[in-house]
């Protein structure tokens, strides 16, 4: 039965290289997914709960299954990869109708099916298998434009960043089963208790570091502004609900196994490190999509912590959040592309882009971004943040603040004028962008309904609504800074410009190139030393042959005028 959600993208998979023409590749794909959501909130309402397991093959006494299960948290993630694919794709063919090609839907209902299949695996090895799967689709679309350079180092470059942490999964399930003897991922979870701690935090570490690789969070994020350059229906998903998330998925599935160690310390420490690099690369950023990569690599670090404080249902709240008003963002970007031909927002300023149409969703996917009232970001917020700590919580505030400051620069800069465009938006464009605002507008419905099918502790408090308050005045400012008084790039370049991947591993290695020169002058120093000493030596033993001479009567001399200066030594002692 669970097996059911996988089929409609598994036929599309088959149908679509039998067809031609864009629009029946897309209604395939588009029935395909939709049936797919249609089939998996099916089986969420009715609670229905069940594993499925095929024994794949066997090695003496160990048999190895791949299995399915219809968990609550999984059935949850398959309701939204599948929505959120489904808005994707019925976007796809107005953006891609230059691009409408089998290799497109092919591959993209290849990523959809690999995504399902991973969040509704209950078997470590079948969840691996999917995980590479995720994988393999993303370099594709990521280098969807292979003939150009620069998609192509982007798709090698996230293939190569991810294998880190693709080895790093592999890691570890090696060592569960090495100890456990099972891949069933239940039963590990169950079994923690009978592992070493040394051990458990071995495995949590293997864990962490693969979900840093897949949702691009410090050192790892690098490889997301480049992948950039795969089409932006593609940027969507892969942001908003496959790739990107999977990461995130996996720390929110072994939580249970992580917060039991002090791994957790670790992740808060690299999730608010990764937080503060994204947005100041965020507040830099002149390009609209590479300003989304930041938006989202700051997102990822917010579920990080989430999980890494306990709040593990108010992480996959966000995640569903974040996925709504991130795929918004990126398809509207998508129809600036089409329409005005630039990513540029310096560019898009010039041209003059602001209308109703385009500009109303993104002021709520912006507002949403930046956790304000009362749309679904904030209610987000008040999910995971509800324990943090004071520090955390001071930490927190000035992040709402930079947030909004970014968020809004961009919307304040790319629609500061109006366009005289007579814009006109067809069906394929309507039907997601406004069931995606509708969503961000009924964010705390959201939040209700689903607390009937899992537990979601929030709290509206006084820390809360100083966060709202703060990202408030972020976005007065920015409305000052970018709207009023048209602060150029170059002044915000000027603070933040310096502050990148680049220059900082630059940094890194002139710290290192200033100590190694340190190091030398002091072993020049050293060497100096040993050399005088030696050609003090030399100069000993040159003066020492002359003394060395063979004549018995020269060495009587020597003796007694060594003997009458020892006297002499010995009279003024005395006396």
């Amino acid at each position: 039965m669970i097996a059911l959600i996988l089929i409609p993208m598994l036929v599309s998979m088959i149908l679509v290289p039998f067809f031609k023409g864009r629009k029946k590749l897309a209604f395939i794909s588009i029935s395909a997914s939709f049936l797919s959501f249609l089939i998996s909130l099916y089986f969420l309402l009715i609670g229905y709960s069940s594993t499925q397991s095929i024994t794949w093959f066997t090695i003496g006494s160990y048999a190895f299954s791949l299995s399915l299960t219809a968990s609550r948290i999984g059935m949850l993630m398959a309701v939204f990869v599948s929505f959120i694919s489904t808005m994707v794709l019925i976007f796809s063919p107005f953006y891609m109708k230059k691009d409408g090609t089998r290799r497109y839907y092919f591959e993209i209902s290849l990523f959809i099916f690999s995504m399902l299949g991973m969040v509704l695996s209950s078997s470590l090895l079948l969840f691996y298998i999917f995980w590479e799967l995720i994988s393999i689709t993303s370099y594709l679309l990521i280098g969807f434009y292979h003939q150009k350079e620069r998609s192509s180092q982007a798709a090698r470059k996230a293939l190569m960043m991810t294998r880190i942490g693709d080895f790093s999964l592999l890691s570890a399930m090696i060592l569960l089963f090495s100890a456990l003897k099972t891949f069933s991922i239940p039963l590990i979870l169950s079994s923690i208790s009978f592992l070493s701690p040394s051990f458990l935090s071995l495995v949590s570490v293997l864990i962490f570091i693969a979900a840093l690789a897949k949702s691009a969070q410090f050192p790892f994020y690098v490889w997301l502004p480049d992948a950039m350059e795969a089409p932006t229906t593609v940027t969507a998903l892969l942001h908003s609900s496959t790739m990107i998330t999977s990461g995130a998925f996996l720390m929110i599935l072994f939580s249970k196994l992580i917060l039991s160690t002090t791994i957790p310390v670790l992740v808060i420490a690299i999730s608010f490190l990764t937080i503060f690099v994204s947005i100041l690369l965020a507040l830099k950023e002149r390009d609209s999509k590479r300003l989304m990569a930041y938006s989202t690599i700051e997102s990822m670090g917010f579920i990080f912590l989430a999980v890494s404080t306990g709040s593990v249902n108010g992480g996959l709240f966000y995640l569903f959040s974040h996925g709504i008003f991130k795929a918004a963002s990126l398809l509207l970007i998508g129809e600036l592309i089409i329409w005005f031909g630039t990513r540029d927002i310096y560019k898009l300023k010039r041209i003059g882009i602001r209308n109703n149409s385009t500009f109303i969703p993104m002021l709520i996917a912006v507002l949403s971004l930046s956790a304000i009232p009362p749309f679904i970001g904030f209610f987000a917020h008040s999910a995971f943040t509800y324990d943090f700590n004071l520090y955390e919580q001071v930490l927190f505030v000035i992040i709402s603040f930079l947030t909004a400051l970014f968020a809004f620069r961009f919307l304040f800069i790319a629609y500061r004028d109006r366009t005289s465009m007579q814009i006109k938006r067809g069906i394929y464009q309507k039907i997601p962008i406004w069931t995606l605002v509708i969503l961000m507008l009924l964010g705390g419905f959201s939040l209700f309904v689903i607390q009937k099918i899992i537990l979601i502790p929030y709290s509206f408090d006084p820390f809360i609504l100083v966060c709202a308050a703060v990202s408030a005045i972020g976005a007065y400012l920015a409305y000052r800074m970018f709207y009023i008084n048209d602060t150029t790039f170059e002044g915000v370049n000027g603070l933040f410009g310096r502050f990148t991947y680049d220059n900082m591993l630059s940094s890194i290695g002139k710290s290192f190139y200033a100590a190694s020169r340190g190091v030398s002058v002091i072993d020049d120093r050293f060497v100096g030393a040993y050399g005088s000493i030696g050609f003090g030596a030399i100069n000993l033993s040159y003066f020492g042959r002359r003394l060395q001479n063979g004549d018995v009567g020269f060495y009587i001399d020597i003796l007694l005028v060594g003997f009458v200066v020892l006297l002499a030594i010995l009279a003024v002692i005395v006396l």
